[in-house]
């Protein structure tokens, strides 16, 4: 018997080995990193010195069972702890879930939203920094609004875990100084719009989301069209709900989180949509390919240019796609254009870009919607539309 169980235990660890091959077990997982490809035939010498990395990262994605590990892994962790798996996730009160994007254990963006750990630059220059772009940005053209949408953490911070709530007290957000020095630079003409009581009275944000839904940007798109544009709503689509998961489930394969989710029912508007494709501007489908969210809205019914108005083009990072939907019934045209992977664009995409969408096209107004979190981050979105206005 006790030669036996080493070869029980051999034949054991073959189980993962041969289900490498075929492995019917184990679920397709949707995770929120790139998995590793498999490996590339030596062909010289610097192939030939990268290929056991690169076989030994394809086994480690590709190992037999470790979908189905995975997922048991991800719920026993939540079951005894309460934790979801990584840093990217912090569990909050009442079931929050609030998103912890980083840069490795150095710097997570909870943190650096209420003030915390921003030392690459300093904060006082990262401070700097953000007033300049803004005020660039709004100089290059006048026709530019802001507004910036508050994170999660900052309109709910009561439902943050104690520990992180008594970290942030040692500190102060920075976006309302980087905001206020701005509208100074900007003068009362060029408002900048930051609803963090409006967002606390609506609460947009789904408990398991990170990004708002659309229904949840309703209500602001209406305090940004009424009141911070003095517009009237032209159209009134009705929204119907359905059945979704939460946008983090990638953060943690296994773990589903139920949410609602709605879609606007243009018919009978006089309006029409496209969203999420090339074929949404054939006036740049290769761009707008690159750019991946993207969506339009325009007249069902043709009319002339000049009937065309107001027009709004919309340059966001990721949470355009939801209010954009909500901002339409207040325009002739709409043109939303995420910046999240500006870049990806070349200069003459940008040239491009900015030829048609700002030139052309012609919007009565330009608003720029950035996150709070990807602006104090690394303001990847606010520097592509610095660079688009700027020539760059």
């Amino acid at each position: 018997m006790r030669r036996l169980l080493p070869l029980l235990w051999i034949a054991l660890l073959t189980v993962p080995l041969a289900t490498t091959a075929w492995d019917p077990l184990s679920p397709p997982l949707t995770e929120n990193r790139k998995i590793a490809a498999p490996p590339t035939l030596p062909t010289d010498w610097p192939t030939l010195t990268a290929f056991p990395a690169q076989t030994s990262a394809w086994l480690t994605d590709h190992f037999g069972l470790r979908g189905l590990l995975t997922v048991w892994h991800n719920r026993l962790k939540y079951a005894l702890f309460g934790e979801y798996p990584g840093a990217d996730l912090v569990r909050g009160k009442d079931d929050q879930i609030f998103l912890n994007f980083g840069k490795g254990e150095s710097w997570r963006s909870l943190r650096g939203i209420c003030g915390l750990d921003i030392v690459d630059p300093p904060m006082a220059e990262r401070i700097a920094q953000m007033v300049d772009y803004i005020a660039e940005i709004h100089t290059a053209n006048p026709k530019v609004r802001l507004v910036v949408i508050p994170d999660k953490s900052r309109v709910i911070p009561e439902k943050l875990p104690d520990w992180l709530q008594a970290d942030c007290a040692q500190s102060h957000p920075p976006m309302p100084e980087i905001l206020a020095k701005a509208a100074a630079r900007l003068g009362k003409d060029r408002p900048i719009l930051y609803p963090l009581t409006e967002f606390r009275a609506a609460t947009p944000y789904p408990a398991a989301n990170f990004h708002w839904t659309v229904a949840g940007a309703w209500p602001i798109a209406r305090l940004i069209a009424e009141t911070h544009l003095g517009l009237a709503r032209r159209t009134n689509p009705t929204l119907r709900p359905f059945n979704s998961f939460s946008d983090l489930t990638s953060f943690m394969p296994g773990l589903s989180r139920p949410i609602t989710e709605a879609e606007p029912d243009w018919s009978g508007t006089g309006m029409l949509s496209c969203r999420d494709r090339p074929e949404c501007f054939p006036e740049f489908p290769e761009i707008a390919e690159r750019l991946i969210q993207v969506s339009r809205f325009w007249p069902a019914t043709p009319k002339a240019d000049t009937e065309r108005r107001p027009r709004l083009l919309l340059l966001s990072d990721s949470f355009g796609t939801g209010i954009a939907p909500g901002l339409a019934p207040y325009f002739s045209d709409l043109w939303h254009i995420s910046l999240n992977e500006g870049k990806r664009l070349s200069a003459a995409q940008r040239a491009t870009l900015r030829q048609i969408a700002v030139e052309a096209f012609n919007p009565d107004i330009i608003l720029l919607l950035f996150s709070e979190g990807g602006m104090v981050a690394e303001s990847n979105s606010l520097r592509a539309a610095r660079r688009l206005f700027n020539n760059e």
